[in-house]
């Protein structure tokens, strides 16, 4: 499955546990496009490594920010289905998706929904 199907489908489902397997795809593509998993940035030095500007993806949206939105609605429907700790740890997997730029407004949301549930 794709990457924009794999989305579209945890956007849709209602299966808490589907949208878990849809989740950790996400956020392996996620890893995959990132700096830090390039092979040929892995070889350079720590020092020279930081100094190099992330690498542009080929993705006409952010994986990472697909993984947010993915586990936001995992979270909602973890709680209408009556799984408060699969909804906690859904919640908490958006601030977990470590990209700042692209998670912040999905880390308040995600940090809201997580008031909501106390």
């Amino acid at each position: 499955m794709d990457t924009w199907k794999t989305y579209l489908h945890c956007r849709a489902s209602m299966e808490p546990e589907e949208i878990r397997a849809d989740l950790q795809h996400l956020n392996r593509i996620a890893e995959a496009v990132s700096i830090p998993n390039h092979t040929s940035i892995r070889l350079l030095p720590a020092a020279v490594r930081t100094r190099i500007a992330t690498l542009p993806s080929r993705f006409a949206v952010d994986p990472h920010a697909m993984a947010a939105a993915c586990a936001l609605h995992g979270g909602e429907v973890a709680k209408a289905a009556g799984e408060p700790g699969l909804s906690v740890a859904l919640f908490t997997a958006v601030v977990a998706i470590g990209r700042e730029d692209v998670t912040a407004h999905y880390a308040v949301e995600a940090y809201r929904r997580l008031k909501g549930l106390e």
